[in-house]
C-alpha cells in the first residue's frame, strides 16, 4: 500500500528536488505545498491522509513549528520531520518540543532524508498491525 507524504517547503528548487526523489520511490505518493496556507488546504481535504509530513520551519506565512503543534493538538499521529536552516541546539529542542518526530538541517542530504523518513514510517505499520490484531480478536471473540 503506497504511503502518502506531504512536503511543505517554500524554496521551490528544494521542494521540487524532494518531490522528485520521493516520487521515484515506488511506494510513495507525494503532495507539495510552499506555504502553511497551502499545506492547511491539502490537510483539510477529506481524502488527504498523510503518512508523514516534511515541514520547513521558516515559511513565508508563518512558523512551521506552530503548524506542527496545531496538528499534534488535533491528534495527528503521523511523523513530522522538520526541515530547517538553523543549526542552533535550542531550535532543535523547540521543534521536538512542538511535536516534531525528527529534525533535519539544511542543506539536506537526500540519502539522509530518505533513511530518516523510512525510519519513521514503520511505526505506523506497527500501530496499524496492532489495531488490526485487536480488531481481529474482538471479531473472533464475538463469534463464539
Amino acid at each position: 500500500m503506497p504511503r502518502h507524504i506531504l512536503v511543505v517547503e517554500d524554496n521551490a528548487s528544494l521542494r521540487s528536488l524532494i518531490v522528485d526523489v520521493l516520487s521515484n520511490e515506488p511506494d510513495l505518493l507525494v503532495d507539495a505545498a510552499g506555504t502553511i496556507t497551502e499545506a492547511k488546504a491539502l490537510l483539510a481535504c477529506s481524502d488527504a491522509c498523510y503518512d508523514a509530513i516534511l515541514l520547513d520551519c521558516g515559511l513565508p506565512d508563518g512558523d512551521g513549528r506552530d503548524l506542527c503543534l496545531q496538528l499534534r493538538r488535533r491528534g495527528l499521529k503521523s511523523p513530522i520531520l522538520m526541515l530547517t536552516g538553523s543549526v542552533g541546539e535550542q531550535d532543535r529542542i523547540d521543534s521536538l518540543g512542538y511535536g516534531a518526530s525528527d529534525y533535519l538541517i539544511k542543506p539536506i542530504r537526500i540519502a539522509d532524508l530518505l533513511v530518516r523518513l523510512r525510519a519513521q514510517l514503520p511505526a505506523l505499520d506497527g500501530a496499524a498491525a496492532a489495531a488490526l490484531s485487536v480488531a481481529a480478536r474482538r471479531l473472533g471473540g464475538a463469534r463464539t
